[in-house]
Parts: structure tokens; sequence; C-alpha cells
């Protein structure tokens, strides 16, 4: 019987040893990827009476280094809707509950001049998780979109769009 006490204390010391070691040589990867982020890299910029203007971002095939230019003038519409289809804030847009279809049809008061970015959130503290479809023409159209809630169940949800206006 006591044989079998100190096999089992053996399987468990070594069991115990894998799992430490196997945390140090995770803690090493991090602690070795976080000093190999460091950010941009190029050029300085001029300096000035303040000191260098700080790291520039390369040019070239990499690009400016900024999200968006001037340029594209991008225009973001935000909302968040009730499970029963009215606005609880935003604006930009107008929202309707299709009942035939159980889907929320959102319809922008200005039409975009190419097919915007769209992402959608169900609000839901109990944890659980929804599917979420957007739909139109494409992923988005140019006057508005559908989503459909998690084989069409009505929930409350806030959503995003990114895009270029129309004039």
């Amino acid at each position: 019987m006591r044989m079998i006490n100190n096999t089992n204390f053996i399987i468990l010391a070594c069991f115990i040893f894998i799992i430490a070691l196997l945390t140090l040589v995770s803690l090493y990867k991090v602690y070795k990827l976080s000093n190999t982020i460091k950010g941009p890299s190029g050029p300085q910029g001029p300096s000035g009476p303040s000191g260098p203007s700080g790291p520039q971002w390369p040019q070239g095939s990499t690009g400016s280094g900024q999200v968006t230019s001037p340029e594209e003038n991008l225009t973001i519409i935000r909302g968040s809707i009730a499970s029963h289809g009215s606005i609880i804030s935003g604006k930009g847009f107008t929202c309707s509950l299709n009942q035939e279809y159980i889907r929320y049809e959102i319809l922008f008061t200005k039409s975009f001049a190419e097919p915007p970015s769209i992402t959608a959130s169900v609000v839901e503290m109990s944890g659980r998780l929804f599917d979420i479809n957007i739909g139109g023409q494409g992923v988005g159209t140019l006057r508005g979109f559908y989503i459909v809630i998690d084989n069409k169940s009505l929930a409350p949800f806030n959503f995003i769009v990114i895009g270029i206006l129309s004039n």
C-alpha cells in the first residue's frame, strides 16, 4: 500500500514540474515578444526648439502610416436599436422592424457613394452569444441594410457604419 502512495506522489510531482516548466517557457516567450515590439521605425523628423518630433512612418509601398486620408472624407453613422425596432441613440438613419421576416431594416438619410463597412453587436448581459447576419445587396447597400439576429430573435443591438457619402 505504501508503494502505491509513493508512486502517486512521484507522478504528481512530475506533473507539477512539467506544468511549472511549461509556464516558465510561456512567460519567457511573452517576455521576449514584448521586448521585440518597439513600434514604428524610420527616420526621425526635424528637430526644433522642443527636440525631435518623433519617429516618422516609412514611406513607399507600406503607405503613409495614416489610417484614413483627407481625400477619403469618411462618414461614421452609429446607432443603438431597441428590441422592438425604435432608435435609442444615433442619427442619420431610420430603423423599422419587419415583422414578416423578423429583421431590422436600417435606411440612411443620405446615400453612400459605395457600399460602406458595417459591424453590429447584440446588447445582451446574460453572456449568451448571438449570430448576427448583415444583409442587403452584398454586405450593406448604398441606401441601407438589414440585420437578422440569431435565427430571427428580437434583441437590442448596436451598429457602426463607415463609408463615403455621395454628394
